[in-house]
């Protein structure tokens, strides 16, 4: 290799290991740069996906509070929780036009999209919960006037029949009392729980309380009194009638609150937890990702400098024995030609660099020494 290189001038031979070095230390200098601009996309992405499930778990959050306040509003009539579902359900849709063109996978942009849509009905729906719980109150307080007027109607009849000791009408008076008492208390219990499976019940106890009051009526004769009851009795008709209008109006209502709107709520939370679940997935990747780039940009780095090393390392040897040792060499030999000495063996004579070309010049000196020696050796014979 030594023989190889000899055959270079020093010069070139030089600015090529200089050049190989410079090279070497641009290609770490780009392996680096390029690591860290690949780690600082994916850091990036990482803030981005990021703050996205961070608002996606802010707005499920908000849909659950949403949820909380219709139902609070449905059961106890706060108008504030409503005002208050209105207004979150507000703030969730502009926050979602916000997010959903972020997202840049198409999936997530679309599930985002239908998210808002559902929202948007959930929105329309609480506008009509509203205006459905205000006919189902209206339809209650239009049954309770009712159910007050005729039991105050009746027990005024009663109370007056007991105290003119007419027992006996009295007595009917308060049977049918009793069943219109049950009656009512049966709608009550409706209005509580609002389960359909009462709602025969009222209709037989209503039933009952027209049957006793006709047989009340039956009794009095063809007398005032049972021109009253009879007045009493065709409210019973209008109790019933308003009864079915109120279980109309709940069904409606409970339908909506409990059917579509909970409908809806289960389909925004499903479609949030799975965008959610999507991104933290994603997020866990770019994290690895993140991790291998750095990894590999610092192997890379290294694996570069240690070859710089071991080049380097090279260069200084070659350097040593190409062209200090030479020289060193040449250096004894002029040393012990100008003493005299002309046995020396002129080195590096084989080269074919600038070490050569003085090697060929020492050889110059030491041939016109040899021959000098040999004229002045032939004169002195002379």
């Amino acid at each position: 290799m030594i023989s190889w290189m000899a055959r270079f001038q020093i010069g070139p031979r030089i600015v090529a290991a200089f050049a190989l070095l410079t090279a070497l230390l641009i290609i770490v200098g780009l392996v680096g740069r390029n690591g860290l601009l690949d780690s600082a996309a994916l850091q990036d992405g990482y803030v981005h996906l990021s703050n996205q499930v961070g608002n996606i778990l802010e707005i499920k959050n908000k849909i659950s509070i949403i949820r909380r306040n219709v139902l609070l509003h449905a059961f106890s009539g706060d108008s504030l929780a409503d005002d208050a579902a209105i207004k979150m359900t507000g703030n969730v849709q502009e926050a979602l036009k916000t997010l959903a063109p972020t997202f840049r996978n198409a999936e997530r942009r679309a599930s985002a999209e239908k998210i808002l849509g559902l929202i948007g009905s959930y929105s329309a729906n609480i506008i009509e919960v509203t205006k459905e719980k205000e006919t189902k109150d209206s339809r209650l307080a239009e049954l309770m006037t009712t159910g007050n007027s005729m039991t105050r109607a009746l027990t005024e009849v009663f109370d007056r029949e007991t105290t003119q000791g007419n027992f006996e009408t009295a007595t009917r008076l308060g049977a049918a009392l009793q069943t219109l008492l049950s009656a009512r208390i049966a709608a009550l219990r409706f209005v509580g729980n609002s389960d359909p499976g009462l709602i025969p019940g009222v209709h037989n106890a209503v039933a009952g309380a027209e049957a006793s009051l006709a047989a009340a009526r039956d009794h009095a004769g063809p007398t005032p009194l049972a021109g009253q009851i009879q007045q009493i009795q065709a409210g019973t008709g209008r109790y019933l009638t308003l009864f079915d209008a109120l279980a109309e109006a709940t069904r409606a209502y409970t339908d909506l609150v409990q059917g579509a709107m909970k409908r809806q709520a289960e389909e925004i939370d499903g479609l949030a937890q799975s965008l959610s679940a999507s991104l933290e997935a994603d997020l866990g990747r770019n994290d690895q990702d993140t991790d291998l780039a750095i990894h590999s940009a610092v192997t890379g780095v290294t694996i570069l400098l240690i070859a710089a090393t071991l080049i380097s390392a090279l260069a200084a040897w070659l350097t040593t024995i190409g062209i200090v040792r030479p020289v060193t060499a040449m250096t004894g030999a002029m040393t012990r030609l100008a003493g005299g000495d002309q046995t020396v063996t002129v080195p590096a004579r084989d080269h074919q660099d600038e070490i050569g070309a003085m090697a060929d010049a020492v050889q110059v000196f030491k041939d016109n020494a040899l021959a000098m020696e040999r004229m002045r050796a032939d004169q002195e014979r002379q």
